[in-house]
């Protein structure tokens, strides 16, 4: 509960947020569309190099720590 506070508190204390990319805008807007497909989804994420390089990074993570 203590880190529930703590993160709270971190939020609460944000001043200036990035935007959100066109990228992550167009993929919320997918998944509220039931009729989006995974190869549809993969085409979004593969056309920004920031999202198309988040799985390489999470397995590296997982690789260091498991």
């Amino acid at each position: 509960m203590h880190s529930a506070i703590q993160a709270k508190q971190r939020v609460l204390k944000l001043q200036h947020l990035p935007p959100v990319s066109a990228t992550a805008t167009r993929l919320l807007g997918m998944l509220g569309d039931d009729s989006f497909s995974l190869d549809d989804l993969a085409h979004v994420i593969g056309q920004d190099p920031g999202f198309s390089a988040l799985p390489s990074q999470l397995i590296l993570v997982r690789q260091i720590l498991f």
